[in-house]
């Protein structure tokens, strides 16, 4: 199967697996798988396919329960829906038990090598499809075969089984269906539906079908009424009454090509036998040999002895919304006056994202197919959110027992209306949580459109409960972030983004709650949104450094200060620091003071609320020239870091004391043309000697 599970039972093209019991004995051969949703059919539905062919020891002299037989039992041990291990109680899916013989089987007969009449059949072809509502993907099944010999212990009984999967094997198949149960009054008619396919790669030429009248349970022939093909081909039929044969030819089936047809019959009249069976029907075609397709048993019941399972809808409500969760129920009651075996009860055409859940009886777990007592209700759970709109769902409630014999009320319907509406939904993420006390604060919140229709009136978007001093701002739709204001439209997949800001301005825990809505709106649960927004006293150093003289001159004393204050609501008690870098050269900055108290303070220490520290600069510039002084301030806890910075331009010019006057200028000149003349003088005196 799909889960990739090693087959027991060999698959088509395989040996098929067969087994001979020895006299007294019954053997057994079983397998377990998961189902994947790989075996899922194209019909929706999970299949379990296989073909069996018997051969038993023909024991004709003993009676039919006393003879060689074969079983095939399909149990589920797991159920996925309600993750519930079934191994120890297994939930009974499919079984079928046939003894040599049997009639209604077109059974053929050999001498074997011990002189020993041996009744057998052609291959038969089994298709499992108990529904949705049963098999799912995730259960575990197991199949188990059994041959069994005869209870006098002179016969045995042999079995062979092939192609055992979920997928159809290659060639042509068919299959057979008909009520469980009818009447056993006579003139009661039975109708079957055929279905066949050409499950190969190939077209097959000359497609053949033919159907032998069912038999009751005591050899009594059924008897023809009529036959209708439903997808082409033509019939043969006998005359209405007769018990001769009846076939259809198809012509070619191309490959994947399938079709089906009907055939009524009329039961034995006055038969006392328990039920009619139906084995005796095959297909085949040109160069592909035919297949048997496996028995049908309907009970023949007398009106003492059925049950009328009846479904009821009036728990599912008639109208859903796209993402809306929708809860709902329906239920089958036993009208009759006997118990329903083999009970079931389902639900098909529920929106889609809806499912049928778990089953109750008089408040218990029901997993069907199961008993339901006369008089009882099987009430069955629906949930889900729809997905999609789709105008008006369709709902078919069916039910049924293997012994009801009044199918006409075994379903009913109810239309479900799927609307698509708009879906706001409002989110407080963009909201920070912590709001340090008469800090700036800023964020913003947001409400989308998630439906399928757009919202176009009574929208809004909104919070309440914001801290003290705390507002809501102007509010911007995207794609597009054009300004939104209450009542304006929301386009499906549309984001209203409103801003939110202001300086707290009292220190506690606000808890702002969000809202949203639209006219159309009917999904609620999303449409409030809460978060708590703390607001709490932290230190804020802010740096001034409006101290510091703006110009400086070279060579010349230069001083002045700056100032780091804790503006905050709480004390600056560890990593704290004051400081400036960019001062003209020769210019450093000295001692810090805190006030009130006017204490020596360094980097480290505290700065309690509301108190500053101011550090003194001096020193004398070297060199003149323009310089940008940095500041910076902070502490462990400050949130509010942008004021924890600033620079002032420093203008530099040199000094007066170092450029020359004019007057200096002239007695500078005076002194040298003195020096010169004085050694002209000195010379002409060593040139003149007196």
């Amino acid at each position: 199967m799909a889960n990739g599970t090693t087959k027991v039972i060999p698959r088509s093209g395989g040996v098929p697996a067969g087994w001979t019991t020895q006299t007294h004995t019954a053997s057994s051969l079983a397998q377990e798988v998961v189902l994947g949703p790989g075996d899922v059919d194209q019909d929706g539905k999970i299949h379990i396919r296989f073909i069996a062919s018997p051969v038993l020891d023909d024991s004709s002299t003993h009676g039919p329960t006393d003879r060689p037989y074969f079983a095939i039992s399909l149990v589920k041990t797991y159920d996925a829906q309600s993750n519930t291990d079934l191994s120890a109680n297994p939930q009974e899916l499919f079984f079928k038990y046939h003894y040599a013989g049997q009639p209604g089987a077109p059974w053929k007969r050999f001498t074997d090598s011990g002189n020993v009449v041996q009744a057998y059949t052609d291959p038969q072809a089994y298709d499992v499809a108990p529904g949705n509502a049963i098999l799912r993907v995730g259960d575990k099944v197991r199949l188990q075969a059994v041959a069994s010999a005869c209870s006098q212990g002179g016969h045995s009984g042999h079995l062979y089984v092939d192609n055992f999967d979920t997928a159809l094997p290659q060639g042509l198949w068919i299959t057979a269906s008909a009520p469980q149960s009818v009447s056993n009054a006579s003139g009661t008619q039975i109708t079957y539906v055929y279905t066949y396919t050409n499950t190969g790669s190939t077209p097959v030429d000359n497609v053949m079908v033919n159907t032998a009248m069912p038999k009751d349970s005591a050899g009594a022939s059924t008897t023809f009424t009529s036959i209708t093909p439903n997808n082409g081909g033509s019939c043969t039929a006998p005359a209405v009454g007769s018990t001769a044969a009846a076939s259809c030819d198809f012509g070619t089936l191309q490959p994947g090509q399938s079709g089906s047809f009907n055939m009524v019959v009329t039961i034995p009249n006055n038969t006392a036998a328990p039920e009619v069976n139906n084995g005796d029907y095959s297909i085949g075609g040109h160069l592909v040999s035919n297949l048997l397709g496996a028995m049908v048993q309907t009970q023949l019941l007398g009106a003492a002895a059925t049950s009328d399972m009846e479904p009821d809808v009036s728990g599912l409500p008639p109208s859903a919304t796209v993402g809306v969760p929708y809860t709902g129920s329906f239920s089958c009651k036993n009208n009759g006056g006997t118990s329903a075996g083999q009970a079931t009860c389902d639900a098909t055409g529920l929106p889609a994202g809806v499912v049928a859940g778990q089953c109750t009886l008089d408040g218990a777990a029901w997993i069907q197919p199961s008993v339901v007592p006369a008089g009882k209700t099987v009430v069955c759970q629906v949930s889900g959110t729809p997905t999609a709109p789709g105008g008006s769902s369709t709902v078919t409630v069916s039910t049924s027992g293997d012994n009801d014999l009044t199918p006409g009320n075994n379903t009913t319907t109810s239309n479900i209306a799927v609307a698509a509406t708009s879906d706001m939904q409002v989110s407080l993420s963009g909201l920070p949580t912590t709001s340090p006390l008469n800090v700036p604060y800023s964020g913003s919140f947001t409400c989308s459109n998630q439906g399928l229709a757009n919202a176009v009136s009574g929208t809004s978007c909104a919070v309440t409960g914001l801290p003290a001093g705390v507002v809501q701002g102007a509010c911007s739709i995207s794609p597009g972030n054009a300004a939104w204001v209450a009542g304006n439209a929301v386009p499906v997949g549309a984001t209203v983004t409103c801003q939110v800001s202001g300086t707290p301005t009292a220190a506690g825990s606000a808890t702002v709650t969000g809202t949203t809505g639209a006219a159309d709106d009917v999904n609620t649960a999303n449409n409030t949104a809460t978060a708590n927004v703390s607001t709490v006293a932290t230190p804020d150093m802010a740096i001034d450094l409006g101290g510091l003289p703006a110009s400086f001159t070279s060579n010349t004393p230069y001083s002045g200060s700056f100032v780091c204050k804790n503006q905050g609501s709480a004390d600056a008690t560890a990593g704290t620091s004051c400081t400036v870098t960019g001062l003209p050269a020769g210019v450093s900055q000295g001692a810090c003071r805190i006030s009130p108290s006017n204490a020596a303070w360094s980097a480290g220490d505290a700065v309690p609320a509301g108190a500053s520290v101011t550090c003194a600069v001096s020193g004398t510039p070297s060199a003149a020239g323009a310089t940008s002084v940095a500041g910076s301030t902070g502490a462990t806890g400050d949130a509010n870091t942008g004021n924890n910075a600033a620079t002032r331009a420093l203008a530099g010019a040199v000094s007066p004391a170092s450029i020359p006057t004019l007057s200096e200028w002239g007695l500078i000149l005076m002194s040298g043309l003195m020096g010169i003349m004085g050694w002209g003088m000195a010379r002409r005196r060593r040139s003149n000697p007196l």
